[in-house]
Formats: C-alpha cells, structure tokens, sequence
C-alpha cells in the first residue's frame, strides 16, 4: 500500500536545506537588501533549495513521529549557519561603510542624511557612496559566487541537523570583524590626515590674520579638502578593499570546505 512517508522525508530534509539558504538572505550583500522583494527573495531560496537538495548526501533524517518542537532546534541552526556566511561575505562591505562614516563626520557632513534602499535606513552621504563603490567592486569581483559557492560547501563540511558550537565559526567572526575596524580606519586615514591639517592650518590662519572670519569658510574648506582627499586616494582604497575582500572569502572559503581556487575569483 502506497504511503506518503518518503514525501515526508524528503519534504523535511528539503525544508531544512532552504532554511539554510534563507538564512544567508539576512546578512548578505546586495540579496539582503530591503529593495528586493520579499517574493523575488522566497523564489530565490525555494529554486535554489530545489536545485541543491539532489546533490547533497543526507546525513540526518525526519521519523514519522517527529513535532515541530523537535524540529524547530534544527531550524534554527540551520538559519544561523547561512546567517553566518552571509554577515562574514557583508564585513568587508559594512567595514567600508564604517570608514566612510567616519570620513562624513571629520567633513562636517554629519548632519546630511539619506534615506538608503539598500539597507532600509537613514545614512551619510559619504557612507552611502563608499557603500555602493563596495557593492560594485564586490558584484564585479564575483563576490556572490563565491559567498553562494561557499554556503553549498557548508552541506559537506557542517551536514544537516550537526551543527554544534564547536563547528561555529565565533573566532572565524571574532578576527574578521577586527580587520574590519581595522579596514574603516585604513580607508578613512586620508581624509582624517587632510582635516587635521587642515585645521591645524585654521587655526594658525586664525591667529596669524585674524580679520579673516574662518568660522565663515571654514565649513566649506574642509569639504572641498575632505572631497579632494577622497578622490586622491580612491585607487590606494580600492586596493585595500580588494585585498580585504580576497582575504575574508579565502577564510570563508576555508571554513565551508571550498577549494581555495574559488577565491581566486576575488581579484582574479
């Protein structure tokens, strides 16, 4: 007599497996953006589940007497463990966000918020432009291949239902999201370095010719120096984020298991 307990089998496990990729739409670049819609992004995970499910060996596997209280553990893990690659592949973007923050706020821009589709809020002007020089630079790169390519390694190196806190990668995040501070800081040194001389140079003008109101253009020198500054060290910026970025999916890579040929994408 026919029975529907392989359809339910196979119906969990590939439940299971879209969680997964569900969980990568959270953090990821460019798929996690709020512009997207929430059915293009339901459609993406439900074709791509339909499409990996066939390739990969099970290792665990649903009883007919199983309830959503046992299930609902692995769902959850299963999230966290696409969460997990997509916020890593996000650093290097977010760290250039970060410094692009912090070049806004020397150039006294602070204060000149937008409304940013991509991440659903209010940013700088300059944090969105170094946000979008990011995301071109990382669609360019083959950055998405390499995240997606990474994640489906993810069923070989962390199999389905097995994930435990020794195989999550809490150091992996600790080390990435360092060298992220560290990148902000990297890309913003030389419009910090031009605004402190700048205002060392204020500040000598000030005292040397006081008729001159600096109070008045000071507002706009240290734009138009903050804006030369930038455009002078785009190239050197550049060649820091590729860098980062060639670093930060090299280890992803490492984690799930991916040959480290597939990062050689990344600045190929």
């Amino acid at each position: 007599m026919p029975t529907i307990e392989p359809i339910f089998q196979h119906g969990i496990v590939l439940m299971l497996v879209a969680f997964r990729l569900a969980g990568v739409l959270l953090f990821s670049p460019i798929v996690a953006s709020a512009g997207i819609p929430t059915r293009a992004k339901a459609f993406l995970v439900i074709t791509f589940a339909a499409a990996i499910y066939p390739t990969i060996q099970p290792s665990w596997h649903a009883s007919a007497d199983m309830t959503l209280a046992n299930i609902a553990p692995i769902m959850v893990t299963e999230t966290l463990i696409g969460a997990s690659v997509g916020f890593i592949a996000s650093i290097p973007i977010v760290a250039m966000q970060l410094g692009g923050t912090i070049m806004g706020m020397q150039m006294g821009l602070g204060l000149a918020q937008l409304y940013d589709p991509m991440n659903g809020e209010n940013s700088g002007v300059v944090d969105q432009l170094m946000f979008y020089l990011a995301a071109a630079v990382f669609l360019m790169l083959g950055g998405l291949d390499v995240m997606f390519m990474a994640l489906i390694g993810t069923y070989e190196s962390v199999p389905l239902g097995a994930m435990t806190m020794h195989a999550a990668p809490v150091e992996l995040i600790a080390g990435l999201l360092d060298s992220g501070y560290e990148l902000a800081l990297r890309v913003s040194a030389p419009v910090v370095a031009i605004m402190l001389l700048e205002t060392v140079a204020s500040g000598v003008l000030m005292k040397t010719i006081p008729q001159i109101n600096i109070l008045t253009i000071g507002f706009a020198i240290k734009i138009m120096a903050g804006l030369f500054a930038l455009v002078g060290a785009l190239m050197a910026i550049e060649v820091v984020f590729t860098d980062e970025l060639r670093s930060v999916m090299s280890q992803l890579t490492e984690w799930t298991g991916v040959p480290s040929s597939a990062a050689g994408v990344i600045g190929g």
